[in-house]
């Protein structure tokens, strides 16, 4: 699932796949707790050794490209869609959630933690 979100602040971590940003649910949708949020946070980076076998899609080079697509939302403040599969995001509390790795397919950027 993915949901229309508008990024407020990106921030690289101290890796290169690592990051942390806010971002704004357009909308909210009563059927998912990640939307009834007014704002969540999502910390991450990219899990090597979880992804190894997944070259295919859950690359270092597709979670990278799939950071400076946040980053450049965030930059220009356009909306984008962000969403998880599986279990891809983990929650931490309330609104704050984990991920281990990022892909993009089109337009939408995609959380993952969880072996798929």
């Amino acid at each position: 699932m993915y949901w229309e979100f508008t990024i407020t602040h990106f921030e690289l971590g101290k890796t290169d796949t690592s990051f942390s940003f806010t971002a704004v649910p357009t909308k909210k949708d009563a059927s998912f707790d990640i939307t009834q949020c007014d704002e969540i946070t999502v910390d991450g980076n990219y899990d090597y050794r979880r992804w190894k076998s997944y070259k295919t899609f859950m690359s270092e080079q597709k979670h990278i490209e799939s950071m400076q697509m946040l980053k450049n939302a965030s930059r220009t403040q356009n909306t984008i869609l962000f969403g998880e599969m599986g279990s891809g995001l983990e929650k931490v509390n309330a609104c704050h959630y984990k991920s281990k790795g990022l892909f993009h397919g089109g337009n939408v950027v995609m959380s993952v933690y969880h072996k798929i």
